[in-house]
């Protein structure tokens, strides 16, 4: 089983490769990129022990029209 400090080495720096070539800004294991209209955030979070890890994923929108929801549309 992989240690989380060997998963860190081994991923950290072609994740922030990948990343970067999309768009993103960040480092480490979070990222976030500003489409003009929405926020998007990714990350990994290497386990504790090591042997595994969780993926996130964040789309959250700069604005809401508050004059469309309160319409009940």
């Amino acid at each position: 089983m992989i240690t989380t400090a060997d998963f860190k080495k081994q991923i950290a720096k072609p994740f922030g490769q990948e990343m970067r070539l999309h768009g993103f800004k960040g480092t480490g294991f979070e990222y976030l990129q500003d489409t003009g209209d929405y926020l998007i955030a990714v990350y990994i979070d290497p386990g504790r022990w090591g042997g595994s890890c969780s993926a996130g994923f964040a789309i959250h929108p700069k604005q809401i029209d508050k004059d469309y929801y309160a319409k009940g549309t």
